[in-house]
């Protein structure tokens, strides 16, 4: 039975469904259950102010002019799509054709770099997998593992056990689904999110084919590398910033040169080019040599001094070349330690 209540105002408090599950219906919008609004095919539902419509429900879905974030400083986050202040946020990077491209994205493409997902820590020296576990010896101090984690183990015995693994607590560790299959690693970079000497860090495979199992894989630490937009970015740089710019610019290098590459060597005739600076050995081992084929004065008239001995070109007694030696010193040719002659002031 259908009862009709005709007036031009009604108000109440609350309006219940007279037979139990089939909800209310007011003017075909029919009411079920505590948040379910179901709207007739064909039909739309305004919410409106002032009687301007500002969100129309449709059965195809909703029609707004504008979302506002509700809570300052949060955004709106749309099916994981964070939109803030003009600027919009995704989880990951484009996958499919028509997906929208990440800064990350094509910063990586310009560095020729292909990222997987990051691991949560990696290895000082060799795990065993079989054992498995979350806290095994020779992993990267400060880091707490949990089932599940993502681990890269770079510095295996056998480095055909290299890779990303997935961690277990009470079986063996196996490879991550993302690279537990031929060629899936290979060339591919993954940041260490966490650990006192590798949080934070780059490192990349640097295989171009990979049999698991089989091959032998290579994975290198990455350097640090600082990307600017603009000169002005790089100008008046401070205590432990390196910059290389162009030769119209300049390069602005603190530290040891020792800090970033260890010992320099040079090949086979090749130049060590100072410029106008200095070339101080701190210190050569006693077995240690150096092989110079010519070493010409900085400073023109000044000649060269070598433990004191000073060779010099006297172009005013007519290019006559000579060596000074100190008073009270004197000057031994050997061959085999053995003394042949000597020179005395």
């Amino acid at each position: 039975m259908t009862y009709y209540l005709k007036s031009a105002n009604i108000k109440t408090n609350a309006i219940t469904e007279y037979t139990g599950d089939a909800g209310t219906s007011i003017e075909g919008v029919n009411f079920k259950d505590i948040g379910d609004i179901n709207i007739a095919t064909g039909n739309t539902y305004n919410f409106q102010i002032n009687a301007t419509p500002v969100t129309e429900f449709v059965t195809t879905g909703i029609k707004v002019n504008q979302i506002d974030e509700l809570t300052a400083t949060s955004g709106v986050t749309i099916d994981s799509v964070i939109l803030k202040d003009g600027q919009v946020t995704v989880t990951g990077d484009p996958t499919l054709d028509m997906q929208v491209a990440t800064k990350q994205y094509i910063d990586n493409l310009i560095d020729g770099l292909s990222w997987i997902t990051a691991a949560k820590a990696a290895s000082n020296g060799n795990i065993v997998i079989a054992t498995g576990g979350l806290a095994p010896a020779n992993l990267d101090a400060g880091v707490t593992l949990v089932e599940n984690d993502r681990v890269l183990l770079w510095l295996q015995t056998d480095p055909i056990e290299n890779g990303v693994y997935i961690v277990h607590e009470l079986s063996a560790w196996i490879r991550s689904a993302d690279t537990n299959g031929n060629d899936e690693f290979a060339n591919k970079s993954i940041v260490v999110q966490q650990g006192t000497n590798y949080g934070d860090v780059e490192f990349t495979c640097t295989n171009d084919a990979i049999t698991v199992g089989t091959t032998e894989i290579t994975v290198i630490r990455r350097t640090s590398t600082h990307r600017h937009r603009n000169l002005s970015d790089l100008q008046g740089g401070t205590t432990d910033q390196y910059y290389h710019l162009t030769s119209t610019q300049h390069t602005l290098l603190t530290g040891e040169v020792s800090d970033f590459f260890g010992a320099v060597t040079a090949a086979s005739n090749g130049d060590l080019n100072l410029g106008s600076g200095d070339l101080t050995c701190v210190d050569i081992a006693s077995t240690g040599t150096m092989t110079i084929n010519t070493i010409n004065e900085k400073t023109a008239g000044l000649g060269v001094t070598i433990e004191g001995m000073k060779v010099e070109n006297n172009t005013d007694s007519g290019n006559i070349m000579q060596i000074n030696i100190p008073t009270g010193y004197s000057y031994a040719f050997q061959i085999n330690d053995v003394t042949v002659f000597e020179i005395g002031t």
